[in-house]
């Protein structure tokens, strides 16, 4: 099986990159459709190897490799068409949300089972209030040689952290 998923994943790269570069021979997009068309076979030949080697002598082996083959035809045939299409879709969504509209919320509105029937409701905003500036409590202790030791303070400045006894102590207001 894994080999399958291999030789998808190669289909899968050089169709993208077919469909991307649109033709292009020059420059870069030569370089990244030979990278690709180089990974794609190479992810083939890992595909085809590590599942027909496995398989039973005859006419097992041909049958795995009409599978890898059909794989090729008809995945690179389909995503040929496919690529376009969800590239357009996306290109699509863009564009609308950019004008204002909300595609993606009406799709899982609707894969949610949401009724599209309903009318929006829409809620006015009431400015927030600002919030009340609390007072910078600072609490403080002398040292030995006279200097400033400023200590650590919780948020709602009521407790102090004492670091010679590791502990939270409760602050007692003063006035300066």
């Amino acid at each position: 099986m894994g080999g399958f998923i291999a030789t998808l994943i190669g289909v899968i790269c050089k169709a993208c990159v077919d469909t991307l570069a649109g033709g292009d021979t020059g420059g870069n997009a030569q370089f990244v459709t030979i990278l690709f068309t180089g990974i794609a076979v190479i992810l083939t030949i890992i595909g085809v190897l590590t599942t027909v080697i496995p398989a039973q002598p005859g006419k097992k082996k041909l049958i795995v490799l009409g599978i890898h083959g059909a794989i090729w035809a008809v995945g690179y045939f389909l995503l040929g068409i496919l690529i376009p299409i969800v590239i357009g879709g996306v290109v699509l969504v863009i564009v609308l949300t950019f004008l204002g509209f909300n595609p993606l919320g009406a799709i899982m509105g609707a894969v949610s089972g949401s009724s599209g029937q309903e009318e929006d409701v829409f809620q006015l905003q009431q400015p927030a209030e600002q919030p009340v500036e609390q007072e910078k409590v600072e609490v403080w202790r002398r040292t030995e040689n006279g200097g400033r030791e400023d200590l650590r303070v919780n948020s709602s400045g009521d407790m102090y952290y004492d670091p010679d006894d590791g502990e939270w102590h409760k602050i007692k207001k003063q006035s300066i």
